[in-house]
């Protein structure tokens, strides 16, 4: 499983966008106390289905559900600056959640595979 403790390795510019992103909210954070949640989202999908799509997507789906949810913990918790990966419970899942239950309470409840 990927955590957010492994080093970043962005490949397009997309991702180094948002790891740029991630960097300027931790130092506005560390140098004026300025919190921040910075939520790397898996796929989230217009009609919520993603059987319908390639095998990554059986991964990385974020079910609308869930995503209200992980917004809602975000804005409602008590972290004042993290970085959290964003994703249903997804049998086949590659990114590594367990920091965003336990900072965030996030308690995803839709998996791919059941779909």
């Amino acid at each position: 499983m990927i955590n957010t403790r492994y080093p970043v390795w962005p490949v397009s510019f997309y991702g180094i966008s948002k790891e740029f992103g991630e960097i300027i909210a931790r130092m506005y954070y560390e140098t004026t106390g300025l919190e921040s949640i910075c939520l790397r989202i898996g796929t989230v999908i217009k009609d919520d289905n993603p059987k319908k799509r390639y095998s990554r997507i059986l991964s990385a789906w974020l079910c609308h559900k869930d995503v209200a949810q992980l917004f809602k913990k975000s804005i409602k918790s008590k972290v004042r600056f993290g970085i959290y990966y964003g994703v249903s419970n997804n049998k086949d899942r590659f990114w590594d959640i367990s920091n965003t239950i336990h900072d965030l309470g996030y308690e995803p409840k839709c998996d791919a595979s059941l779909m």
